[in-house]
Parts: structure tokens; C-alpha cells; sequence
């Protein structure tokens, strides 16, 4: 088990594995990730300004191979997980010279109990393409914010479209903070991260393309609350979101036979009658932890 990482996702709400993916596996997903940037359109980059790119996955199922690598369910059952799922994926790519990300975090079921304890509601994988820094837009974080207070807690949601389209730079939403962590890797490296944590990115002040597909997973998806499995596969048939890129039907139904197969076992599936819980992605802070000390306080009590 990589109880080292484990322990850094779970307190921190981050964890860089090094040297995870080998060079093989890297060079067939700038192949395929070239390609996939070269045909989006102007409107796309515009749309998008400050993540540079949000291309959903489920429009692209040749990515099955990465969704479905041994490599990867091997490390979420590392890192201590079992009966993980897939939720969805996107490929994230800041061109040359281009605004920072805006801060959010990825929750939205902040109305449930679960939300303010030690669970991890679910887990992102994030695998840049090449080595990234603060020049060219690596990942920054607040550590502990995924469960601990903080003012960004009160910025608008992660989707808001003026947000996006970096309408005022100037916002606080797209500035440094004085808590904030770079999170700089080598091509191979994989991070993991919980979807409650801040988290943005810097300017890509550089003349290359910055990319990286995050992955995004359910550990122990049939011990979660039933409200929260049926969000969940509401979530992967694209159904319903706050986020405008929603779909017909189910997923894997428009997947050819041999990508559908691929990762047909990792599809969250439930039956019960449970209603999907409700979508809130800001944190009600009186229920979160006050201080880093307090996080620590709160581990240690959950192993006794």
C-alpha cells in the first residue's frame, strides 16, 4: 500500500505518486490528446479561457484504455480502495501564454452529513502530459481545505460562466493566496486528489501547451449513502448536471462494442429507490473544521 500518499490525500486532500506511468503509456496519450486539440474549435478555447480546454471524455471512449489501465485501478487498490468505479474524465490542455484557473473544488453533495467527515466522496487521478512549474501553469492547492474552512469557500461555483471566460481578470478568484501550494511534477508522476479540496492552476506565461486528463473515481461506490450512488450514475450518463454538457441516454450505450467493454465493470450502477440527492457545491463553513490542528485532532479520533 502507498500509506505514505494515502496519508497525504486523506489530510491534506492531495498526494503526488512519482513516476507512476511509463513513457510508453505518456507518448500514446499526447498522441491521441494532440489530435483531439488540433480539431476543437475557436468557440471551445473562448468558452473555456481559463481552464484552456474542458473536453469531456465520454464524447471521446478511445480513452477507454487509460480509463480501464491496469496501472490505475492498481493504484486506487493501493492507496487503499476497493470496488472503485469511473465517474468521468476530461482532457485539460492551457495553450501558450494563457490566464490562470480560477479556484473551486469539485464537490457538490456539500448538503450531505457525509461531506464534513473522513470519507472520500470520491477521487480524482490528474496525469500531466509534461513536466509542469509554476511558468507554465501547474496545479496550486490549498492543503487541508478540503475539509478546513477558508474564504475562497465563498467564491461563486466551479461552472460559472463568467468565471470561464475570465471576464475580469482581476477577481479574487483567479489570484494567489498566501495558503496556497504549488503542486509541480515530472511527466509520470500522477496525482490524486479529493474533489472537496481548493484547488486552480497559474498562468501558463510559456510558448507550449500545457496539458493533463483527470480522471475521476469511486472508491467503495457501493458503500457510499444510496442518494449519493444514484447522483453518482446520474453523473456518469451525463444527466441532469449543473454544468450545461449534459447528454441522451446512457453513456456506454453511444461507446463502440470493444471501448464499452473495456470499462463496462467500472460503471456505477444502482437500483435501489433512493432519490439522487441534490446538487450544492458551496460547503456550509460553520460545519467544516476551523484549523489544520483540528483536521489532525479529527484523524486520530476516526482510528480509535
Amino acid at each position: 500500500m502507498l500509506a505514505d500518499h494515502r496519508k497525504a490525500l486523506l489530510s491534506q486532500g492531495c498526494a503526488v505518486v512519482p513516476d507512476y506511468l511509463s513513457e510508453a503509456v505518456l507518448g500514446k496519450l499526447r498522441e491521441q490528446s494532440a489530435r483531439v486539440l488540433d480539431q476543437l474549435p475557436r468557440q471551445h478555447r473562448d468558452e473555456y479561457k481559463a481552464q484552456g480546454s474542458l473536453v469531456n471524455l465520454g464524447d471521446h471512449p478511445e480513452y477507454s484504455h487509460l480509463i480501464a489501465s491496469p496501472e490505475l485501478r492498481s493504484l486506487v487498490r493501493q492507496l487503499g480502495f476497493a470496488d472503485n468505479r469511473w465517474l468521468a474524465g476530461y482532457l485539460i490542455s492551457k495553450p501558450p501564454n494563457s490566464p490562470a484557473l480560477f479556484w473551486h473544488q469539485d464537490w457538490w453533495g456539500w448538503d450531505h452529513a457525509m461531506s464534513y467527515t473522513t470519507r472520500l466522496p470520491g477521487l480524482g487521478i490528474m496525469i500531466y502530459l509534461g513536466n509542469t512549474c509554476v511558468e507554465n501553469g501547474c496545479l496550486r492547492v490549498i492543503p487541508g481545505s478540503h475539509r478546513c474552512q477558508h474564504r475562497l469557500h465563498s467564491l461563486p461555483v466551479a461552472h460559472e460562466q463568467s468565471l470561464s471566460h475570465v471576464d475580469d481578470p482581476d477577481d479574487i478568484a483567479y489570484q494567489s493566496d498566501e495558503l496556497e501550494a504549488a503542486v509541480e511534477v515530472q511527466a509520470g508522476d500522477v496525482v490524486v486528489m479529493d474533489p472537496r479540496l481548493l484547488h486552480s492552476a497559474y498562468a501558463n506565461k510559456t510558448d507550449r501547451e500545457r496539458s493533463l486528463i483527470t480522471l475521476w473515481y469511486l472508491p467503495a461506490f457501493a458503500t457510499l449513502p444510496e442518494s449519493i450512488q444514484a447522483r453518482y450514475v446520474q453523473i456518469f450518463n451525463r444527466q441532469e448536471l449543473d454544468t450545461g454538457d449534459g447528454a441522451a441516454g446512457k453513456l456506454l450505450d453511444g461507446w463502440p462494442e470493444e471501448h464499452r467493454q473495456a470499462v463496462q465493470n467500472l460503471e456505477p450502477k444502482y437500483n435501489g429507490r433512493a432519490e439522487p440527492h441534490a446538487w450544492n457545491r458551496t460547503p456550509d463553513q460553520s460545519r467544516m473544521l476551523a484549523s489544520m490542528d483540528e483536521l489532525a485532532a479529527s484523524y486520530v479520533a476516526a482510528k480509535r
